[in-house]
């Protein structure tokens, strides 16, 4: 009985505490980066925090290729020119962090780096994603613009996907779990109250 009583409240803390961590995470993760000049400073903190999440990071950093990508090929069938291109492209993902790697590839273009190997310096890029870029520079811009561009679009969408797909696989089953705890704890501690209760008002009865 004390150890269950002890036990109790220590385990109605902790699985609270955990719903309470998770629920915070999924919060961050959904975020949208703030937009705006009034909001720049709210979007470095938030942009910042949801880079170094895990799950998040990998999301965040994949739909920035998506986008830049996405921008780059349209503007480019569209026959911009390949640094006017690279210039609006660069500027379309959200989180900052992810900008912020593009811009320095865009800044390595403009000296003269080719479009792979500056996309290799950001870190940002997948080896396969630089491999497809360099194959496609190697065979010019056509009048659809780069063709590794469309299946770095598309396994970026297959990469979020997968990611949201592990966050929901791993974190419901955990809130589940740390409210199943929660609520056994709280009906124990209940028990507990009840039983001592029990005890006490007995034992007053059998010994006046």
């Amino acid at each position: 009985m004390p150890v269950l009583a002890r036990l109790a409240p220590m385990l109605w803390s902790w699985s609270i505490l955990a719903v309470l961590v998770v629920v915070t995470y999924l919060v961050l993760v959904a975020m949208p980066s703030p937009t705006g000049p009034r909001l720049q400073r709210a979007r470095g903190v938030i942009d910042t925090i949801k880079w170094f999440l895990p799950f998040a990071r990998g999301y965040e950093r994949f739909e920035g290729i998506r986008l830049f990508a996405q921008a780059l090929q349209i503007q480019l069938s569209g026959g911009a020119p390949i640094r006017e291109a690279l210039k609006g492209a660069c500027s379309v993902p959200i989180n900052g962090w992810a900008a912020r790697k593009l811009q320095r590839l865009h800044a390595d273009v403009e000296t003269g780096v080719p479009l792979s190997s500056a996309a290799a310096r950001t870190g940002l890029f997948p080896r396969r994603f630089v491999h497809l870029l360099a194959m496609s520079e190697a065979g010019g811009v056509a009048a659809a613009g780069l063709p590794g561009l469309d299946e770095i679009v598309v396994s970026c969408d297959d990469a979020c996907d997968r990611i949201v797909h592990w966050v929901t696989a791993l974190v419901l089953p955990v809130i589940v779990l740390c409210l199943g705890v929660a609520v056994c704890a709280l009906c124990l501690n209940v028990f507990l109250m009840l039983a001592s209760l029990t005890y006490e008002v007995l034992g007053a009865t059998l010994n006046p």
